[in-house]
């Protein structure tokens, strides 16, 4: 065992060692350049993941606290200080001689979110295994990558590369009131090594991630080995490839400045977002929304008993037009479709919502008070069926047979689904094998979608 090897298992058995007690971690994960590096002095921090059952601020500064009684000294590093960065986005608070940890911290719910939004990063976070409590896939699974998970993200590295240009960055932070969290955007002025340390950053990781999708693999390339890759692929991103080459250079030796760089990172994420559209040709594009909200959309559970219009938005636009439209049975679904241009129309009731029986209209507090044994069912992480109706599983079987019989045999380049939460709850399950006891938990807006891309 080399010098930084034997310094990297002390460094996690004293995190271990600090923090085993506080029962609430659910999970406890040491991820990006830490577990590979080969000296302390090549890393600009040290990057913890930490999921614990409920966010408040007491438990926040708790584990802030245990992490600082760190003992730099006994750990062979008493020349370091010692730095903690608990903010999230591409902030660096390193500095010479310095230790930094960034302190990650979600709590369960808070996980789930940033896996839905975030796919990428977080899908980089489960090649490392936990130090303590379970592995991430346990809690929330990032599933299969899809090349609209990389389109989705040019708006917000569009306004990232705004924030650099002015010389700032923006991050987020908890603020807690009550001891109840929000999280809050902020901005930090930056030096010109930053903007160079950013642009390496969005360059390396738009191409690692494309190639992530491509070849449907959870692994962590060498730039030349990602270089060679796209060199072997199309000749059109020629101009983007030396640029990655002279941002590698800088980063390795920190001697050769690259120039313009703001100017070419723009032109680069120009090029290859024309590139990712070109490619998206080649796919099958399947679209499920959620359909329109409704009057009955209020906080009663709301099934196939009932069945009102919807509200018909007055700013939902979505100039594509779809090859086939399919709704469920029900009228919000049926109306939602009609807010799409599309070239022809099915009706499947396999799409349909979930049928909460004699739920149906009652809310979640007449369930706690009337039905106790499903709460309580609910509780120990089963799925029982709703009195006179069905559970989460039927949903996901009949999604299952939609979807086999209908769309993965359907070669129309755009089809569009408008199905219910449920249901797409039940699509998320599939696609990406979350824990059935977790799938409430996801919460997705009305006209929000969940977008397929498949090669046939």
């Amino acid at each position: 065992m080399n010098q930084f090897r034997f310094l990297r298992k002390n460094i996690k058995e004293e995190l271990i060692s600090n923090l085993k007690d506080l029962s609430y971690i659910k999970s406890f994960t040491i991820v990006g350049s830490f577990n590979s590096s080969n000296s302390i002095d090549s890393i600009s921090d040290i990057d913890t993941v930490i999921i614990i059952d409920k966010l408040t601020e007491d438990k926040f500064n708790e584990i802030i606290s245990r992490v600082k009684k760190t003992n730099l000294k006994k750990l062979g590093l008493a020349d370091y200080s010692l730095n903690i960065n608990s903010t999230f986005g591409p902030l660096k608070f390193d500095s010479k001689s310095s230790i930094v940890f960034h302190l990650m911290i979600y709590d369960i719910d808070g996980h789930i979110n940033h896996v839905e939004n975030s796919p990428f990063t977080c899908f980089d976070w489960e090649l490392s295994k936990p130090i303590l409590g379970l592995h991430l896939k346990q809690i929330y699974r990032v599933g299969s990558l899809q090349l609209n998970d990389i389109i989705s993200s040019r708006r917000g590295l569009e306004s990232y590369l705004n924030d650099i240009e002015e010389g700032v960055i923006s991050y987020r932070e908890y603020e807690f009131l009550n001891n109840i969290p929000k999280t809050v955007k902020k901005k930090h002025y930056l030096d010109s090594k930053h903007i160079l340390e950013y642009s390496y950053h969005i360059t390396k990781n738009l191409l690692l991630n494309f190639y992530k999708v491509v070849n449907q693999k959870n692994i962590s390339l060498e730039v030349e080995d990602l270089l060679s890759f796209y060199r072997g692929l199309t000749d059109k991103l020629n101009d983007e490839i030396e640029f990655v080459e002279e941002l590698n250079q800088w980063k390795r030796n920190k001697v050769k400045i690259p120039k313009a760089p703001i100017k070419r990172v723009k032109k680069f994420i120009s090029n290859f977002f024309s590139f990712i559209k070109e490619t998206n040709k080649n796919t099958s594009n399947i679209y499920f929304f959620r359909h329109a909200r409704t009057p009955l959309n209020d906080g009663s559970f709301l099934g196939v008993g009932r069945d009102p219009d919807i509200i018909f938005p007055k700013d939902f636009n979505n100039s594509n037009i779809y090859n086939i439209g399919y709704s469920s049975s029900l009228l919000r679904s049926k109306n939602t479709l009609k807010l799409f241009s599309v070239k022809q129309s099915k009706t499947d009731e396999r799409i349909n919502e979930i049928n909460y029986g004699e739920l149906e209209g009652k809310n979640i507090f007449e369930l706690k008070r009337e039905y106790k044994l499903i709460y309580d069912k609910w509780d120990k992480m089963l799925d029982p069926r709703f009195p006179g109706g069905e559970n989460q599983q039927d949903v996901i079987e009949r999604l299952e047979i939609f979807l086999s019989e209908e769309l993965f045999n359907n070669k129309n380049k755009e089809v569009l689904v408008i199905t219910h939460l449920v249901v797409m709850r039940a699509l998320i399950k599939l696609l990406w094998d979350v824990e059935i006891h977790l799938i409430h938990r996801i919460k997705l807006q009305h006209l929000s979608s969940i977008d397929l891309f498949l090669d046939y």
